[in-house]
């Protein structure tokens, strides 16, 4: 969200102006069903976090659940084609309910703009998880661990001197 902010500070005040709306500034309490994550993101945050309303959190929450279940559908060995998950996330029904709730007061033009620069750096940010996760997974089953094998030179020094 920063880079957004950065990007259309020189552009478009008006987003700018939506995306500072969309910071939690935490000074009301609240008692949504969203407490016990803003909860656990204050304990977590050490000053360098861009706290979300609870409107943009259910549009992440959204985008979240298809894209696991589109995941679930893919195979590990098959590479992933962002342009392919764009398109699933920009036309799930569930998500665009929750950006038309959240992005009403954004001008017709601009929306669509900043719904895709939100879906590509949410793409860009769980593709990273997902490989990721992926590397710690075959790490795992090949028994790789924290610690380091030797050097194959001590190895094939070590073969040799026997």
């Amino acid at each position: 969200m920063r880079s957004m902010k950065k990007r259309y500070s020189t552009t478009n005040p008006s987003v700018v102006c939506w995306i500072k709306q969309l910071v939690d500034t935490g000074d009301e309490e609240v008692t949504s069903f969203l407490q016990f994550t803003k909860t656990w993101v204050e304990k977590v945050n050490r000053g360098g976090l861009f706290l979300v309303n609870d409107s943009l959190y259910e549009v992440f929450v959204a985008m979240e659940v298809v894209l696991r279940k589109f995941l679930k559908t893919v195979s590990v060995d098959h590479r992933l084609d962002k342009d392919r998950v764009f398109a699933i996330l920009s036309e799930d029904n569930e998500i665009q309910f929750h950006w038309s709730m959240m992005a009403f007061d954004l001008d017709e033009e601009t929306s669509p703009c900043v719904f895709a620069e939100i879906l590509k750096l949410f793409i860009t940010v769980r593709g990273f998880a997902y490989a990721s996760a992926i590397v710690d997974d075959y790490k795992r089953t090949c028994g790789l661990t924290n610690k380091r094998k030797k050097a194959l030179r001590k190895e094939l020094k070590k073969a040799s001197d026997k």
